[in-house]
């Protein structure tokens, strides 16, 4: 016997706009959704999505899904784009992720490609096509410590950066939890003096499993008991997690297998 692929995915060709800038444009077909495939390569670090849609209604799931984004249904304000064919106002969807999964990022987005759906609360769908648009911007910046010296040099790889450096003084500090039997789990407890103003946490697992692994930190205090500060699926290459003025508190982190 072999085995066929029913169908590949290819990335798509963006437009280099800018150096580590992608444009990726779209025109969707009335009652279409589409899937568009970017590549993110490991060079990269971050990156940042931008769409630009015009609004075609409202849907009980999410209309538009890129990375670290997942819903856009709310009614946005401006004049309609094609108010005679239904065609509500551009709307504009942004995030800025870590690259921890460097590879195809796969978009979906829609021209009330979903019927059925569809509730009396949507009003009529577009019946004309909608222009759709992605802005990837890619972001790497190399630092080295100049030898024998107290310099430091970055060197951006990538988009531009428009930001502030500020370099930390840190400890590292390296623990192994290692879990036993049905629904493995683990947890370690940390405290931090008041001086400390940002804690970054980097877990790897290493389960054999191929079950999701995730981590979550747990903020407590005596009065008000523990709540879930972060929490993280664990991917392969490791996920990191960063609080902002830890101090004050109990915390604690727990990391489960789902299998």
């Amino acid at each position: 016997m072999q085995d066929v692929p029913l169908s590949v995915h290819v990335p798509d060709r963006p437009e280099n706009i800018a150096p580590g800038v992608d444009k990726y444009q779209s025109t969707i077909l009335p009652l279409r959704s589409e899937n568009r495939y970017v590549y993110v390569g490991d060079e990269v670090q971050a990156a940042s999505y931008v769409v630009n849609i015009p609004y075609t209604g409202r849907q009980g799931i999410s209309s538009r899904d890129f990375p670290g984004f997942g819903n856009g249904d709310t009614v946005p304000p401006g004049e309609p784009v094609d108010r005679a064919h239904h065609v509500g106002p551009m709307e504009t969807f942004e995030s800025l992720v870590a690259n921890d999964n460097p590879g195809t990022q796969e978009i979906f987005w829609e021209n009330r490609g979903r019927p059925e759906y569809a509730t009396q609360y949507d009003g009529p769908p577009p019946d004309v096509p909608i222009h759709a648009s992605l802005t990837v911007t890619k972001y790497a910046v190399n630092i080295e410590k100049g030898v024998g010296s107290e310099t430091v040099t970055l060197t951006n790889n990538l988009a531009d950066i428009v930001g502030k450096v500020e370099l930390y003084d840190a400890t590292l500090k390296a623990s192994r939890l290692v879990g036993r039997g049905l629904h493995a789990s683990g947890n370690l407890k940390r405290q931090f003096p008041a001086d400390v103003k940002q804690w970054r946490l980097r877990v790897i697992s290493d389960s054999s499993t191929s079950e999701p692994t995730d981590v979550y930190l747990l903020k407590c205090s005596e009065k008000d008991g523990c709540i879930v500060a972060a929490q993280q699926e664990i991917s392969t290459v490791g996920k990191t997690i960063t609080i902002d003025q830890p101090q004050g508190n109990d915390w604690k982190i727990v990391i489960r297998c789902r299998d």
